[in-house]
């Protein structure tokens, strides 16, 4: 039976929670970029329970950056995120880096989906390649 005080909040809900959050840490370049527009069109993937919620974040990060430290700020900046706004139990964010973006001169890397390819066509010089 349904009492006044009860509520639901969608997995799409969840989605952009996770997705705005993950975009305001420092070294993320992009949230999603997933082919096919999968995990929800944002780049989160979500598992909704009643009262808990599983998260999975496909995301670039910024040439340079350190991605296991990017990564944990991820983590616990979409743990607080959901929690804070939702009032659900965040029991796992999972991240996933697809690939990384940026670079500040010509034949920068960028990097998706396991293939390395220069940004702006290969370097004049190889041994150049940071």
């Amino acid at each position: 039976m349904a009492g006044a005080a009860d509520w639901r909040v969608s997995e799409e809900a969840v989605a952009a929670i996770a997705a705005l959050a993950a975009s305001e840490v420092d070294g993320v370049a992009l949230v999603g970029g997933s082919p096919l527009g999968r995990h929800g069109g944002r780049g989160v993937r979500v598992e909704l329970g009643t009262r808990e919620v599983a998260l999975d974040v496909y995301l670039h990060v910024r040439y340079r950056a350190r991605i296991p430290e990017v990564a944990q700020r991820v983590q616990e900046r979409v743990r607080e995120a959901v929690e804070g706004m939702t009032g659900l139990r965040v029991v796992q964010v999972d991240v996933y880096v697809q690939g990384l973006e940026g670079g500040s001169r010509p034949g920068a890397l960028r990097w998706s989906g396991g293939e390395a390819l220069p940004a702006a066509g290969p370097p004049s010089d190889p041994a150049a390649v940071e």
